[in-house]
């Protein structure tokens, strides 16, 4: 058995995951749309295609089978170079803003790139990591808002992390319930413990409660009420992290710097 993945454009395709197939049978046997060419060609100087591998594939070689009609491309791999194809798969498709059918991971899972429009220009010094679609270096404000909305407590990841070379970070996490966002940066300058502030997101300055259970991708966490907010929300925030502002205004951010320093 192979890994399997699809790509494609989503104007004109059905979200209905069970007239999904019928339509993909139906680009069959048509010349592939200029955004899948341009991906495939992405994609392929990094993974090369079957017809240029040895006669023996080595263990975790870096070859693919690619199957591009009309609106679609279909990508087949061996199991041992998943992990390394499949992260790179929905990065590309994000850049290309192309869909995602990561059929097996899950057969209904697929991923619809935002409506809005992003930056694609590269942020040098920043790495995106995220929980199971791979590590990204430089990324771009519509790779991050991509991987924002790749968050799925049921098929996961389950948390995306921005870092910058200063050892500032901003982190989302959660699942289709909702996401928490948090930012951390260093003071820089003082020579004591606690060199950094750390701040989780709200739509109020309210610390006292209620608490809510918010499912992640094989785990949970405790966060407040008001700290639960949308893709929206923490696309706004990373992007801004990345573009070197400060924690934005718009949200009230509870200072938990002292959850971190306790002994």
């Amino acid at each position: 058995m192979s890994f399997d993945i699809a790509v494609f454009d989503p104007a004109g395709a059905p979200r209905d995951v069970h007239r999904l197939q019928e339509w993909f049978d139906a680009q069959i046997g048509t010349a592939p749309a200029a955004s899948i060419a341009a991906w495939e060609r992405e994609m392929r100087q990094s993974f090369r295609g079957y017809e240029d591998a040895p006669e023996e594939l080595p263990p975790g070689g870096r070859y693919a089978d690619y199957g591009p009609a009309g609106q679609t491309a279909i990508l087949h791999c061996a199991w041992d170079a998943a992990d390394e194809l499949e992260p790179l798969v929905w990065a590309t498709a994000a850049r290309h803003s192309l869909a995602v059918w990561a059929y097996s991971t899950a057969a209904d899972r697929v991923w619809w790139p935002p409506t809005e429009s992003f930056e694609d220009a590269p942020h040098p010094g920043l790495v995106l990591r995220t929980e199971t679609l791979g590590t990204h270096e430089a990324p771009s404000d519509a790779l991050i808002a991509a991987a924002v909305s790749w968050i799925d407590d049921v098929n996961g990841p389950g948390y995306v992390i921005l870092e910058s070379s200063s050892d500032d970070y901003a982190q989302t996490a959660g699942g289709r319930a909702g996401l928490t966002v948090e930012w951390r940066r260093r003071r820089r300058g003082l020579a004591r413990i606690r060199g950094f502030w750390h701040g989780v997101a709200a739509t109020d300055p309210d610390t006292s409660g209620p608490d809510v259970r918010l499912a992640r991708f094989h785990a949970s966490q405790t966060i407040l009420a008001n700290e639960l907010l949308g893709v929206d929300d923490a696309r706004r925030i990373l992007i801004d992290f990345a573009h070197g502002e400060q924690p934005t205004g718009v949200y009230a951010w509870h200072d938990i710097t002292d959850t971190f320093t306790k002994h």
